[in-house]
C-alpha cells in the first residue's frame, strides 16, 4: 500500500512526526494484509496509535484495508472495567470495530502476575488474529529502554539484549511495533494536543514491579546523567539485534547439512565444536521447535555430556536425551514427561491397507502393544522390539506406538509421526505413504 506522494509531502517537516510514521508503517504492510488490528488497552499508549492509524487512513482513501481494535481485560483490578468501558466508546465514537476478550490470571501462578497477565494477553492475540492479519502495539523506545535494562538485570543473553523486535510472527499473523522510535513524551503531547481520552493504569504509579520501578527510578536518574539514555539504550538493541539474527543465519546454514536437525543433532559434529558453537546449534535447534531455552547451567550439563555420549537433562519446557550419537531435543511437561500428540485421534489419521487393495472394507484397530506380538517384515516374522531396534526408535518414544490389528493380524505399527508395516501392507496419511519397509 504506497501512500500517495502529495500525503507524505504535506507531512514533511510538519509537526506530526507520529503521523508520518503510521503512514509510512502503513505502506511496509505486506500486500497480503487485509486486516488491521490495533492493540487496545486504553491506555494513553494505544489510544494514541488507534488515533493516529484511524487518521492516517483517511489520508489513504483508496485503501480497503479494515481496521480492527482488540482489548484484553485481565480482570486483575478494579479499574479493568473503566478501561473497557472507554475502548467501547472510543471506538464507536471513531467508527472502529472492537473485539473485547476477558482473561483470568492466576496471579500466584509461576512468574507473578505480570508474566502471567503477558502470557495470557498473547493467547488472546493469537486466538483472535486470523492468517495474514497484522497487529500493531505502541511500543514506543522508553518501553523499549525499559525492557533492556530489565533484561540486563536478569542476566539475559544477546537474545534477549536485542529487546522488543519492530516486527515479529505472531501465531499466523503478524505483529509489528511501529512507533518504537518515538519516546513516550511524544504519545503523550500527540495525545493532549488532539484532546483525546484515557484511562491511566493504578499499578502503573508502584514501583514494586521491575519494569515501574525502572521507570520512575532508574531511568530518570540514569537520564540526568546522560540525556540520550533511553536513545542509547535503544542502539544497544539494535545492535544485539543485529549480531543476534547474524548468529541465527549462520546456525540455520549449519542445521540445514543435519538431516535429523533440528529435533536430532549429531552428537559427533557438536563435540568437534567450541563449546560457544555447541551452545548456539542447541539454543537455535530449540528456537525452531519453540521449546523454552534451558537455564545456563543446565546448558552446561548438556555440552559435558556431549563427552560422555548419553545422558537425560530436562527443565521446564524442555529436555535433551543422548542416545546411540544423537541429541535429541523435545518439549516436555512440568514434571518432565515426554509430550506426545500421540492421542486416539492421531492414530485414526493413519490409513492402514494391503498393498493389492480388495472391494471389503477392513476394521482397522489401534491397540496398546501387550508383549508378544510379531509383525511379518522382509519375509521374517520379528519382535517389535526387534523392529524398533532395526528403525532406531528411542527407547523413550516407543510408548507412543499402538499395534494397529486387522481382525487378529498384527499388520503396523504407528505413533503420531512414524509407521513400521508389515509386508503387504502400507501406511499412509494425508496422501503421503509412509512406513513401507
Amino acid at each position: 500500500m504506497a501512500p500517495c506522494p502529495d500525503v507524505l509531502a504535506d507531512l514533511h517537516g510538519s509537526a506530526e512526526p507520529l503521523l508520518k510514521t503510521v503512514v509510512e508503517a502503513l505502506a511496509s504492510l505486506p500486500s497480503c494484509c487485509s486486516r488491521l488490528w490495533v492493540a487496545l488497552s486504553g491506555g494513553c499508549d494505544s489510544i494514541t496509535l488507534l488515533h493516529c492509524t484511524a487518521r492516517a487512513l483517511r489520508l489513504l482513501p483508496s485503501s480497503s484495508l479494515e481496521l480492527h481494535a482488540l482489548h484484553v481485560n485481565h480482570q486483575l483490578q478494579d479499574a479493568a472495567a473503566a478501561f473497557e468501558r472507554l475502548c467501547c466508546s472510543t471506538c464507536a465514537e471513531w467508527g472502529v470495530t472492537l473485539h473485547i476478550e476477558r482473561v483470568t490470571i492466576d496471579s500466584d501462578a509461576d512468574g507473578g502476575p505480570e508474566a502471567q497477565a503477558r502470557d495470557a494477553r498473547y493467547a488472546a492475540f493469537m486466538k483472535v488474529l486470523r492468517k495474514d492479519d497484522v497487529l500493531w502495539m505502541a511500543h514506543h523506545a522508553d518501553d523499549q529502554a525499559e525492557t533492556v535494562l530489565q533484561r540486563a538485570m536478569r542476566g539475559s543473553g544477546i537474545a534477549g539484549m536485542a529487546g522488543m523486535p519492530a516486527q515479529r510472527p505472531l501465531g499466523r499473523a503478524l505483529l509489528m511495533r511501529p512507533l518504537l522510535a518515538h519516546r513516550q513524551q511524544a504519545l503523550g503531547a500527540y495525545a493532549r494536543r488532539h484532546g483525546l481520552r484515557w484511562c491511566d493504569d493504578p499499578s502503573n504509579a508502584s514501583s514494586q514491579y521491575d519494569r515501574n520501578y525502572l521507570r520512575h527510578q532508574v531511568i530518570p536518574c540514569l537520564s540526568e546523567r546522560w540525556p540520550q539514555a533511553v536513545a542509547a539504550l535503544g542502539q544497544v538493541a539494535a545492535h544485539a539485534r543485529e549480531a543476534h539474527e547474524l548468529l541465527e543465519m549462520m546456525a540455520d546454514r549449519q542445521l540445514a547439512q543435519w538431516p535429523k536437525a533440528p529435533q536430532q543433532l549429531p552428537i559427533n559434529a557438536l563435540s568437534t565444536m567450541s563449546d560457544s558453537e555447541a551452545r548456539l546449534m542447541i539454543r537455535r535447534a530449540l528456537a525452531h521447535q519453540g521449546i523454552p531455552m534451558p537455564p545456563r547451567a543446565r546448558l552446561e550439563t548438556v555440552l559435558a555430556q556431549l563427552k560422555v555420549g548419553h545422558g537425560h537433562i530436562h527443565w521446564p519446557g524442555g529436555e535433551v536425551r543422548l542416545w546411540q550419537g544423537a541429541l535429541y531435543l523435545a518439549a516436555n511437561s512440568a514434571d518432565g514427561a515426554v509430550l506426545s500428540s500421540a492421542t486416539i485421534d492421531a492414530y485414526a489419521q493413519w490409513r492402514v491397507e494391503p498393498l493389492i487393495a480388495g472391494d471389503v472394507s477392513l476394521d482397522v484397530r489401534f491397540v496398546a502393544r501387550e508383549g508378544g506380538e510379531r509383525l511379518r517384515v522382509n519375509g521374517c516374522r520379528r519382535s517389535i522390539k526387534a523392529l524398533f531396534q532395526a528403525r532406531g526408535v528411542p527407547p523413550w518414544l516407543r510408548e507412543r506406538f499402538r499395534v494397529a490389528w486387522v481382525g487378529e493380524t498384527p499388520v503396523a505399527l504407528v505413533s503420531d509421526t512414524d509407521a513400521i508395516v508389515a509386508d503387504g501392507w502400507h501406511a499412509w496419511r494425508d496422501g503421503t505413504v509412509c512406513g513401507r519397509e
